[in-house]
């Protein structure tokens, strides 16, 4: 996890819901505010930033990667959330309550509520069906 802060920005704010799984290798940069609803889960490979480097407006002599955008652009990861493995959340997006980002998706605009999205750049596929929501049967041998 990288926080990013400098005297121009302000203070930069992170929030993680309950029963929240992250898993392996997941890298999430913030400058601004990323926030993580509850009974999220991000699984392994993935990135989430709320910043940007800039491409325009440099000198020719400057590091590109030494610029960071200043430009506040949120993320929102919702309750209920799945995050495919190696998908990209990028700056400015919200990923909607109990949306389903397919592996190595890159996410560049709003996931509705309850959809499906995928592909590069990721695409709403369609609307989760209801039995797509519906708890797994427990067995117990007791």
């Amino acid at each position: 996890m990288e926080i990013i802060r400098d005297a121009l920005s302000p203070v930069p704010h992170i929030t993680i819901g309950n029963n929240v799984n992250i898993e392996q290798y997941v890298h999430i940069i913030c400058r601004h505010r990323i926030s993580i609803g509850s009974d999220v889960s991000i699984t392994g490979f993935c990135s989430i930033v709320d910043t940007s480097h800039p491409v325009d407006g440099l000198g020719v002599d400057d590091k590109m990667g030494s610029h960071i955008d200043r430009i506040e652009a949120p993320v929102e990861i919702c309750d209920g959330a799945f995050i495919g493995m190696g998908a990209r959340i990028l700056p400015g997006v919200r990923i909607g309550r109990g949306a389903v980002v397919g592996a190595n998706a890159v996410v560049t605009r709003d996931v509705p509520d309850f959809h499906i999205a995928t592909g590069i750049p990721a695409v709403v596929r369609r609307v989760r069906r209801l039995t797509d929501m519906a708890p797994l049967p427990v067995n117990s041998d007791t």
